[in-house]
């Protein structure tokens, strides 16, 4: 499970994905961001809308491992 923001000080969340997706990483992640961008069109499970409390971060971890665990 990656719980990644789309911005970073030195390489984007875009750039992360993109290198995951042509690595075939096959790991949940969760994407953090304030952007207006779906989840599902840049490789993520989750989308988290920033900002966010600790309840719901839990609540998208929970949610990713659930649709990754019904293959999702």
């Amino acid at each position: 499970m990656i719980v990644l923001d789309l911005v970073m000080p030195r390489v984007n969340g875009f750039a992360v994905l993109n290198w995951m997706r042509q690595h075939d990483f096959q790991i949940p992640i969760v994407l953090a961001t304030s952007d207006d961008v779906r989840a599902t069109d840049v490789g993520a499970v989750v989308k988290l809308q920033k900002p966010f409390t600790q309840e719901q971060l839990l609540d998208a971890v929970a949610n990713a491992l659930r649709a990754t665990a019904q293959g999702g």
